[in-house]
């Protein structure tokens, strides 16, 4: 009996531990990669694919002291000076310090500035062209040709990629905003190119990195002012998608309409704005273009996200990009119009949780904004201003306002643009053709009103009866 019990409690501990295996969240393992970067230095392995396609290149680090590295052992400390390294046949390479004598390398070479905030590393391609990177720089020989990984600080990474994907005119909150979007995309994608050894590439597959030539102090206060903000999906609580693009054209479309697959609850197809106003996109083009931004809507006003069917193809202006997540002309205007950069990024990732990462402390992430996670109701379907924009355009006519076409109307219903902006025009002034019609009669009636007066009082003060033939007699 014995022996018989020990096999059945085998059996059972066999199909407990498959159970276990089989019905173990799968976000588990999904958070492993993000842990190991948060409690990790925060360094981010980029490829920096512009200047891996030469054989021979010059390093030049920015700093007093330098030290370099093959592979795992230290081969030069000291005074800062021009490195040489060129690729040789069967992935070696020549490498020369100052005016020393070169050495012939296998693997890999790690260049590394002495630890200064301001430091960085100049690679040169010739005399005049030349790019410069923040952190340090790994190099190895393939197919007799350089390959560079950038190795920085994802601060740092930041201050390069936000003015490369929003222009440094931007308004802040919409730069900030852009910066939490390209914060989370990084963190979330780390490990896109884990089988080439390195986290991401500095093209737009990635996100667009060209170093510090493309470092604007305008940006890098948007990276300041939301160092470590990421947003958090709703149910995985997992780095959100938040992918982006240049124009929506009115109109953002859900993931599921764009790519196929599942459909993501923050990532949906709606309007571009508020009921009854032009999209926040159209603001945004026209901010970057320095034209009037007359007729945006208040700042006051709640948002709304009002989706669309998930397969919706509409716009209303030329796009630009795949249309999904956060709209950067849409989040200039907005920010334009005076909403903040967390109202922005409620309103492209709707559902999403803002938290910040704690840089070197155990306990990595936290809730940093609590007023952005709950919902404060929706937003008012029509504007709080006491004029329609019919009213505006019909003001705009009257005083031959040159801002006229930045009040048409646009939807009641997201789906459907029911009147154009000429329609609205020639309604408008067909308004004040009536309009100007009353106030003729309404001036007319009290004219005549006034000459009635006058004759009454005449009748009176030469004592004589007020009657209809008395009355013809003073008109005579």
């Amino acid at each position: 009996m014995k022996p018989l019990q020990n096999t059945f409690n085998k059996y059972l501990f066999f199909l407990f531990s498959l159970a276990t295996f089989i019905f173990l969240p799968a976000k588990l393992f999904a958070d492993t990669d993000l842990r190991d970067f948060l409690n990790s230095d925060k360094f981010l392995d980029i490829a920096l694919t512009k200047v891996s396609k030469y054989n021979q290149l010059f390093f030049i680090p920015a700093s007093e002291t330098m030290t370099i590295e093959a592979g795992n052992r230290q081969i030069y400390s000291g005074k800062t000076q021009k490195i040489t390294i060129q690729a040789i046949k069967g992935n070696q390479m020549k490498l020369q310090i100052g005016s020393e004598k070169s050495l012939q390398l296998g693997g890999s070479v790690k260049i590394i500035p002495s630890a200064d905030t301001t430091s960085y590393i100049q690679i040169k391609l010739s005399q005049r062209t030349s790019f410069s990177f923040r952190g340090n720089i790994t190099v190895f020989s393939k197919n007799s040709t350089l390959k560079i990984i950038n190795s920085v600080f994802i601060e740092d990474y930041l201050k390069s990629v936000v003015p490369s994907e929003i222009p440094p005119s931007a308004p802040l909150q919409a730069i900030e905003a852009q910066t939490v979007a390209a914060r989370t995309y990084a963190i979330r994608n780390f490990n896109q190119h884990k089988k080439d050894n390195y986290n991401l590439c500095d093209s737009v597959h990635c996100q667009a990195y060209t170093g510090i030539a493309k470092e604007d102090s305008r940006t890098t206060k948007g990276v300041v002012n939301s160092i470590a903000r990421i947003l958090l999906a709703p149910s995985t609580k997992e780095p959100a998608n938040t992918v982006y693009h240049s124009n929506c054209g009115g109109y953002l479309i859900s993931s599921q309409a764009a790519w196929g697959g599942k459909a993501v609850s923050y990532l949906v197809g709606h309007y571009d704005g508020i009921k009854g106003y032009k999209p926040f996109c159209y603001f945004g083009n026209r901010y970057f273009k320095k034209q009037s931004l007359s007729g945006m809507p208040d700042k006051k006003q709640k948002l709304v996200v009002g989706v669309t069917p998930p397969y919706a193809k509409q716009k209303l202006f030329p796009s630009s990009g795949h249309r999904v997540g956060m709209c950067q002309d849409g989040a200039t205007g907005m920010a334009a119009c005076g909403y903040s950069c967390t109202q922005i990024l409620k309103f492209y990732y709707p559902g999403t949780q803002l938290v910040k990462l704690n840089y070197g402390l155990s306990d990595s992430i936290r809730l940093i904004d609590d007023s952005y996670n709950k919902p404060k109701g929706t937003i008012a379907d029509k504007p709080s201003a006491t004029k329609d924009p019919l009213s505006a355009i019909t003001d705009a006519l009257k005083t031959k306002d040159p801002r006229i076409l930045t009040t048409v109307s646009q939807t009641k219903q997201p789906e459907i643009l029911t009147k154009s902006g000429k329609d609205m025009i020639k309604e408008a002034a067909e308004r004040i053709k009536k309009q100007q019609e009353r106030e003729k009669e309404a001036e007319k009636a009290k004219l005549k009103n006034k000459v009635e007066e006058i004759k009454t009082e005449t009748l009176k003060k030469i004592k004589l009866p007020v009657t209809p033939a008395t009355k013809k007699v003073i008109k005579k």
